[in-house]
């Protein structure tokens, strides 16, 4: 059976941005750490279903210079899904001082025996590939076999 993988930038239901969240919730705006309390409450939003491949921080330097730090994650998909997995990332761009989701890729036509785990380290390389991305050490002990768990913790 051949996969089919889709890069196109895709919007979990869960994906809503916490920055607009705090706005509406929060009377004293200022009281809070925004940064800090969107992190908590977008990482709250991943279902727990959901598998965290992994985190990478990366130093970039171009026009200017700043940090990204990524956490990837894989999810089934259900029955009314238009996918089997899909990659996404949560993503902090100190440019940009702000957390972002990210639909990364979609798989479908994978046989059922595919862990999480397998589907999210191909649809990632590709992902990376697509986008130029060297895997550097960091990308390579993601795409191992350490650090793979269940937002339950369960293997």
């Amino acid at each position: 059976m051949e996969s089919l993988l889709n890069l196109d930038e895709f919007e979990l239901p869960f994906m809503k941005s916490a920055y607009d969240i705090l706005e509406n919730e929060v009377e004293d705006i200022d009281s809070i750490d925004r940064n800090h309390d969107a992190f908590d409450l977008m990482t709250g939003m991943v279902p727990h279903s959901a598998w965290e491949l992994g985190s990478v921080e990366y130093y970039i330097q171009n026009f200017t210079e700043w940090t990204i730090r990524s956490t990837f994650y894989v999810i089934a998909g259900g029955s009314s899904d238009s996918f089997q997995w899909a990659l996404f990332q949560l993503n902090w761009d100190d440019n940009e001082d702000a957390w972002h989701w990210e639909g990364l890729a979609r798989m479908n036509g994978v046989a059922p025996s595919v862990s999480a785990q397998s589907a999210g380290e191909q649809m990632l390389r590709v992902h990376l590939d697509s986008r130029k991305i060297e895997i550097n050490d960091e990308y390579k002990a993601l795409l191992g076999t350490e650090g793979t768990t269940s937002r339950t913790g369960e293997d």
